[in-house]
């Protein structure tokens, strides 16, 4: 009897370091969160954008992705300007991530190029992380890119 208690421990135990196991990895596995860009085809908007002089629509191809960067329940727009072809070639595209001011206006956030681009886990004042991955000899070395609240834009911080 007693053997066959120490039996029924011993497999609670490994159940539950199998879990723990589990759970702990499945934590810290989620780094990043990739975007689903669709092309931008409503020329309302990019008549819109074209206000931002970072921006220029006159003859560019764009597609969108939409985040809520500081969980503010108004999400924020990353612009992918696909005018060369980066997405099929591979090399790196304009990433420009924008907020909404106020119908028809939006703010300029921060201009990154990369090849490709994921929202980090982490916060800095408020505001996910970017992360940037375009380092053709280490898929895992990325930038980090934070927000800098004094100058109210992203700013490369990190290199790993």
């Amino acid at each position: 009897m007693i053997l066959k208690t120490y039996n029924i421990y011993k497999v609670n135990i490994a159940v539950f370091t199998f879990f723990l196991a589990v759970f702990t990895f499945e934590n810290k596995a989620i780094a990043a969160q990739s975007l689903t860009f669709t092309p931008l085809n409503d020329q309302r908007v990019l008549h819109q954008l074209s206000n931002l002089s970072a921006i220029n629509e006159q003859n560019s191809t764009f597609e969108v992705a939409h985040t809520d960067l500081n969980e503010d329940g108004i999400e924020e727009i990353v612009l992918k300007d696909t005018t060369n072809n980066c997405a099929v070639t591979k090399s790196s595209c304009n990433y420009h991530i924008l907020a909404k001011k106020s119908i028809g206006e939006f703010i300029l956030l921060g201009k990154i190029e990369a090849k490709k681009l994921l929202i980090g886990q982490e916060y800095t004042h408020g505001v996910r992380n970017i992360l940037i991955y375009d380092n053709d000899e280490n898929d895992y070395k990325y930038k980090i890119y934070a927000w800098n609240a004094l100058k109210a834009q992203y700013n490369e911080v990190d290199d790993r």
